[in-house]
């Protein structure tokens, strides 16, 4: 009778050794849809099954610790049985079957099974590892202290990336999360992968003053065009040498200051146009600084960055959402449009029938300001081709969106 007790717990130990390997290779195989899966239900079971995607240490130092015990004390007991059987002989024999049992039926078979059928697996193991997780708490506490000591910041890493987007995506299935802040968040964390080509104002966009430009003349262009930073160039337009701040002009006004713009310009910072948001951003914020030239790898003039694109590139693509599908146009009638201006010339040729070649020009707000030789305001416009292109919505220094209206109807 004993005998048998024992088989049947070397069974029931080998089972939970099973039951932790597979749960832990299922949960490592769940990917984003199965996750948030999870999320959409209101079930018990995957209620669990969220608040262990959500806390992914715990899960693993529980089924971690679940297995040592189990496989310790299945070696146990098996040793006890062999001992009994064949005398110290029966240690080494116990030593040799167990770690076979262990490998085949505690580690292969069920990894193998976890990796197949993970959101199978996981839901049938997320209740029960609940129960578990209560029982092996002081060890997984005392386990976190000792890595404390081992790898002292490992406690303030906080979670990783890859585990807040998961995150992030079961708060928004849930409907915590509204698209917005999804998309905020998102963006937040591709802010140190984005480019600053990707936020500036390009150069042909740019509005910049000659340096010596007298400060009384500044001072009124500024103030229509409601500039508080302007860039100055000497020579020509591409080579930026400074820029001058609204109340410094207005100061040298006042103080009937009769210099030029290079008499109270302030320097200004170079940067490659492959530098990262996040990056740019940080030294913005050390240097208290909110504008910089941005050049491509040869040094010429790529465009402007200021302080204000940067945070557009996190915030305001969410905000406009004609800025975030620059490239798709929103179409009123069988006649009109509303376009980006930022969307490429190629895009907007092929959704149009134009023919628009520039060698200056990227986007069509752009083309509007080389055809115009201006900034344009709203209300600006061009012919071309049967097409009239107008600014509905601009900026101070760049056209925001454009009204694409066929003039012989037939639909744009």
């Amino acid at each position: 009778m004993d005998m048998l007790l024992q088989i049947l717990a070397l069974a029931g130990l080998l089972f939970l050794s099973a039951f932790f390997s597979g749960s832990e290779t299922a949960f490592l195989s769940l990917d984003a849809g199965e996750r948030s899966k999870f999320a959409a239900e209101r079930s018990l079971i995957s209620k669990a099954a969220v608040f262990w995607t959500a806390h992914p240490w715990r899960f693993l130092a529980t089924v971690v610790l679940g297995n040592m015990a189990v496989n310790t004390l299945a070696s146990s007991v098996a040793a006890g049985m062999l001992w009994e059987a064949f005398g110290k002989e029966g240690i080494l024999l116990a030593t040799l079957c167990m770690t076979w049992l262990i490998l085949l039926f505690g580690e292969t078979v069920p990894k193998s099974l976890g990796v197949r059928r993970a959101e199978a697996i996981f839901r049938k193991a997320a209740l029960p590892l609940m129960f578990f997780s209560w029982l092996v708490l002081p060890f997984r506490e005392l386990l976190r202290s000792l890595m404390s000591l081992v790898t002292p910041g490992a406690r303030n890493e906080g979670i990783t990336e890859e585990e807040l987007r998961t995150a992030v995506g079961i708060g928004h299935k849930e409907g915590v999360l509204e698209d917005f802040e999804r998309e905020l968040i998102q963006n937040i964390l591709r802010v140190d992968r984005m480019a600053v080509r990707e936020v500036m104002t390009p150069r042909i966009e740019i509005f910049s003053l000659d340096a010596e430009l007298p400060i009384k003349e500044a001072g009124r262009i500024m103030a229509q065009k409601g500039f508080s930073r302007v860039p100055i160039w000497k020579g020509d337009e591409d080579h930026i040498v400074g820029y001058v701040h609204i109340k410094d002009v207005l100061k040298a006004k006042v103080e009937g200051c009769g210099g030029k713009l290079k008499d109270i310009a302030r320097k200004v910072d170079f940067v490659p146009e492959s530098k990262r948001v996040g990056e740019l951003l940080r030294e913005f914020r050390r240097g208290r600084k909110h504008i910089a030239v941005v050049v491509d790898e040869y040094g010429d003039l790529a465009g402007i960055v200021t302080l204000e694109d940067l945070l557009e590139g996190v915030v305001g693509w969410i905000m406009d959402e004609r800025e975030r599908w620059r490239n798709q146009p929103r179409f009123l009638d069988g006649n009109r449009a509303l376009v980006s201006a930022r969307m490429d010339l190629e895009r907007f040729n092929d959704l149009f029938g134009t023919e628009i070649d520039s060698e200056e020009a990227e986007t069509i707000g752009g083309y509007l300001m080389e055809r115009l030789g201006r900034v344009p305001k709203v209300g600006d416009g061009i012919a071309v081709g049967d097409l009239e292109v107008r600014v509905v919505r601009a900026a101070p220094n760049r056209v925001l969106e454009v009204e694409v209206v066929r003039l012989r109807p037939g639909g744009v």
